[in-house]
């Protein structure tokens, strides 16, 4: 009712909302095929592209494994530690076979889609070849593919960057901050019932490397 099994979906916020750890939250439970916010969850494979920095990700996965009391190799999750440039058809191919190699995947994660695109975010004709070789993954994998962005100056607005991108999306979720409570929404949801839940958490400060 969350995650959809669908070409692609977008999360956004604003820089330090928390998208990032949400992304991972669900991912988690996902590869780990246990319960989420009291929802049944379909077990499954993803790749994380870590493209702002394979070192948090590495962190964050290691805060999850110690928050929750799981070894990392029980987390079926693939990292992938730098960015494609998703308007280039030699990227996008070299991602195709990096994921083939790993293996049957359910989700493939882009953190984040302005660090994996070195086009225009303004321009339809640009985000829209960069959303070409998206679905060109999905249908090489089958793969649900979650694109993290930011919000727009105008907040309002939504995702930042070309309208279009919210049209395109199977679904969509906003995350919103204020102080240091912090809401996941769904704003978009083509196929099911979840559009307008809402999940409320906070982030827990995990100590690791000792």
């Amino acid at each position: 009712g969350v995650v959809p099994r669908a070409e692609l979906m977008v999360v956004y916020g604003d820089s330090g909302s928390g998208k990032s750890f949400f992304v991972f939250d669900m991912l988690g439970a996902i590869a780990r095929g246990v319960e989420w916010r009291d929802k049944k969850v379909a077990k499954g494979r993803a790749v994380y592209i870590a493209a702002e920095g394979a070192g948090g990700c590495r962190n964050r996965l290691q805060a999850y494994c110690e928050h929750h009391g799981v070894e990392p190799d029980e987390l079926d999750i693939g990292i992938i530690p730098e960015a494609p440039n998703l308007m280039e058809k030699t990227d996008a191919k070299d991602l195709i076979a990096a994921i083939r190699a790993f293996g049957k995947v359910d989700i493939v994660v882009v953190d984040t889609f302005a660090q994996s695109f070195q086009g225009n975010e303004n321009s339809g004709e640009d985000v829209s070849r960069a959303l070409a070789h998206c679905k060109a993954l999905h249908r090489a994998t089958g793969a649900l593919i979650v694109l993290i962005s930011h919000t727009g100056k105008d907040a309002s607005r939504g995702v930042r960057g070309w309208s279009g991108l919210r049209g395109a999306a199977d679904a969509q979720i906003e995350v919103i901050r204020s102080g240091d409570e912090r809401a996941a929404v769904i704003d978009k949801q083509k196929d099911g019932s979840g559009e307008g839940d809402q999940f409320g958490f906070k982030l827990n400060i995990v100590t690791i490397g000792e």
